[in-house]
């Protein structure tokens, strides 16, 4: 998932009224009335849609209780992902007028902000920040990439068997602070983290992963054989079958002209110099945009790719956001487009293999996909879109959205979402998370029980922050990291990998049983 940056914000409260609510609830992404939605019972017109990882290693999918893990857990997780996408998605009644997708210019929203490395003002060291599952990293102004968590399958990038033994909620090894992926040296751009893998584009044009590559989604030739991990204990996750690279790995097929780059729980994408795009692992529902879907094997679970062009697209995009089972990109005209598993808003299919046109919105700025998406238009203001249940559109409803509808934010600096939930940084700076708070994912203070399934669907602000503005954020599968404009890197949510970067694999006792923090806490990354 692709974890954007934003400028954080001061602990003051953007009221909204119930009838700012209302109005942006029915305020819809464009032109026109929307056609109907596909019955949700039906989920796409080939039927539901198998998710299952091999077994070994599934990656999560966005539909599965967050407190469970471990092989049977996430063989659970998978099988979640099989029912389609939403439970009545409906189109919005009010989808019209010119009060959205107007043109304001080439302002792009999202960037680091704040105070520049090396400012008198920075305590902190960190230019940039990102989040996935169990895992997380953050750039220095240095250029040195640092990354805290799970490393049971690679995903730190620091080698094999580096880190500590976590026993719970299953055995592996993780570090609950901070190390540093050496092999990239002092030049990383950007970082992302998807399902189990992670990449970082370097200041050269060139990309690297590392990680899970369950299917294929390192992009790797020849492929990585760092698993399975000798001398743990048997039945961890990282001595299935599947092969991972613990040191980060380029994607040479793409040379050196990356120029942006996202990745997903199951595939990877990066957008070249010249504008054209190029996608690479999993791909039997399309999600690699090439028209040419692959077939799972049964008993195999093996469908992949290496990096192949979305030809549909051109040599005009400008962003691409690798999401759970689908993909957008915006052009440099300002459309988005999306394609995979329902998200092209085509209401003849959810499996779209090719790139597809999301209608009346074409002055976008960028996108970011998870189990939802949201796209960010040239006036920073935010519109999310698919299934709502836990309210994780933010438009103050509970109710599935064919088509973007408006977030309850007036503008935003940045915004990343994930499994059921997003976070974005408003125009004061302040952090807001809404959607699914099952392990204090949402930063907002709230004690919570051993399952929490209770929606939040406006944005709400994340609790613990010092006073200051904040510059990015990076949403993980149950846990979220902010950077703020003083350097420093702040996570909460789910602890019991290391990934919230404090020392620590508990949490609080209000938490889920202690295996989590419902606010945030300051990540001891070190500084020069």
């Amino acid at each position: 998932m692709d974890p954007p940056t934003i400028p954080l914000l001061r602990r003051s409260s953007l009221v909204v009224s119930a009838a700012m609510l209302t109005a942006l609830a029915f305020s819809a992404c464009g032109n026109g009335v929307p056609s109907v939605a596909p019955d949700s019972g039906s989920g796409a017109s080939g039927g539901p849609v198998d998710v299952a990882a091999p077994d070994g290693e599934a990656e999560t999918d966005g539909s599965v209780d967050a407190e469970a893990d471990g092989p049977d857990a996430e063989a659970e997780a998978a099988d979640a992902g099989t029912e389609p996408f939403d439970a009545g998605i409906e189109p919005d009644p009010w989808a019209g007028g010119d009060a959205a997708c107007h043109d304001a210019g080439a302002r792009e929203a999202g960037g680091d902000g704040g105070v520049a490395p090396g400012d008198a003002s920075m305590r902190g060291c960190a230019v940039k920040v990102a989040a996935g599952r169990g895992t997380s990293c953050a750039i220095r102004a240095d250029g040195s990439l640092w990354c805290w968590g799970d490393n049971t399958s690679g995903g730190l990038g620091v080698g094999r068997n580096v880190g500590q033994l976590c026993v719970a909620p299953g055995p592996g090894i993780c570090s609950p602070t901070p190390l540093r992926v050496d092999v990239l040296g002092t030049s990383v751009a950007d970082v992302q983290i998807g399902g189990r893998h992670a990449c970082a584009l370097k200041t050269d044009g060139t990309l690297w992963c590392w990680g899970s590559n369950l299917y294929d989604v390192l992009g790797a030739d020849p492929m990585p054989t760092d698993c399975p991990w000798p001398g743990l204990p048997p039945g961890l996750p990282g001595t299935s079958p599947v092969p991972c690279a613990a040191t980060p790995r380029q994607v040479e097929a793409l040379g050196s002209e990356v120029a942006q780059f996202s990745t997903g729980p199951y595939h990877t994408c990066a957008v070249k110099t010249d504008g054209t795009l190029w996608c690479w692992g999993r791909n039997d529902i399309g999600q690699l945009g090439n028209g040419e879907p692959c077939e799972i094997l049964p008993f195999e679970g093996i469908c992949s790719s290496p990096p192949v062009q979305a030809t549909a697209l051109g040599s005009d995009v400008v962003s691409v956001a690798a999401g759970t089972l689908s993909t957008c990109a915006v052009k440099g005209d300002g459309t988005l487009w999306c394609w995979g598993y329902g998200l092209s808003v085509d209401d003849s299919s959810y499996h779209q293999p090719t790139p597809t046109l999301v209608p009346h919105c074409p002055n976008m700025s960028r996108v970011v996909v998870g189990d939802q998406a949201c796209a960010v238009d040239r006036e920073d203001v935010p519109w999310c879109w698919k299934s709502n249940a836990f309210g994780e559109l933010g438009d103050g409803t509970t109710i599935g959205r064919q088509f973007p509808t408006r977030v309850a934010m007036n503008r935003v600096a940045a915004i990343d979402v994930s499994v059921q939930y997003g976070c974005a940084v408003d125009e004061l700076g302040v952090v807001r998370c809404w959607g699914r708070n099952v392990t204090g994912n949402l930063g907002n203070e709230t004690p919570l029980p051993t399952v929490g399934n209770s929606p939040h669907p406006n944005p709400e602000p994340v609790g613990g922050l010092p006073p200051g503005r904040a510059t990015g954020v990076g949403t993980g599968d149950f846990h979220a990291c902010a950077r703020l404009e003083d350097g420093t890197v702040w996570c909460w949510g789910r602890t019991d990998r290391g990934q919230l970067g404090d020392g620590l694999t508990v949490g609080d006792d209000d938490c889920i049983d202690g295996t989590c923090r419902n606010h945030a806490v300051e990540v001891l990354l070190p500084c020069p």
